[in-house]
């Protein structure tokens, strides 16, 4: 099946990567994109973002592709952003991203979480030994997710290795509690 141009100019420029909404207005049908991806010439990398599938994944497509599933509004920040520039040599471990703060809590209990669906005002939070352990840390992560279900989110955590020995029980879950 052939590509329109225009989505191999918007893959060339983003790594391999690419959104549903992107390849939809390059001319993809819906039919065309799922059978893109059932013959397996993309792969699903965040729910409606996709990667080429003889594209091997890099740091950038990592980024390029989180971005692309918080949508138009979401920013690279912090040591993220200074590698992205070129100031650290280094691609940090944890990447921050911020968004447009319309139905965000009010800014008194505006925290940062790992994702937020802010439609649905969920809030998933993933727990990393190496960012989440020691009393000051569980008590600066039990406060924040106070925080957040006091302004009316829900809140699910994870940890680290849940997502990595559990990857559909994971996505399971995150489903569940979006209702989708």
């Amino acid at each position: 099946m052939g590509v329109p141009n225009e989505i191999r100019r918007v893959l060339l420029r983003q790594a391999g990567v690419i959104s549903r909404a992107q390849a939809l207005a390059g001319g993809l049908t819906p039919r065309q994109l799922d059978r893109l991806l059932a013959d397996g010439s993309w792969v699903r990398v965040h729910p409606a973002v996709y990667r080429l599938h003889a594209v091997v994944p890099t740091v950038e497509a990592d980024v390029r592709s989180a971005a692309l599933w918080l949508g138009g509004s979401a920013v690279l920040t912090g040591l993220g952003a200074a590698w992205w520039w070129g100031c650290l040599p280094e691609a940090p471990s944890r990447w921050t991203f911020s968004r447009s703060t319309a139905g965000c809590p009010p800014r008194s209990t505006r925290v940062a979480v790992d994702r937020a669906f802010v439609d649905r005002r969920v809030a998933l939070e993933l727990d990393g030994h190496a960012y989440h352990s020691g009393p000051d840390a569980h008590r600066a992560d039990v406060r924040r997710a106070n925080d957040v279900m006091a302004a009316g989110w829900t809140v699910r955590r994870f940890t680290w290795s849940d997502l990595l020995t559990d990857p559909d029980g994971f996505i399971a879950t995150v489903r569940d509690v979006l209702a989708i």
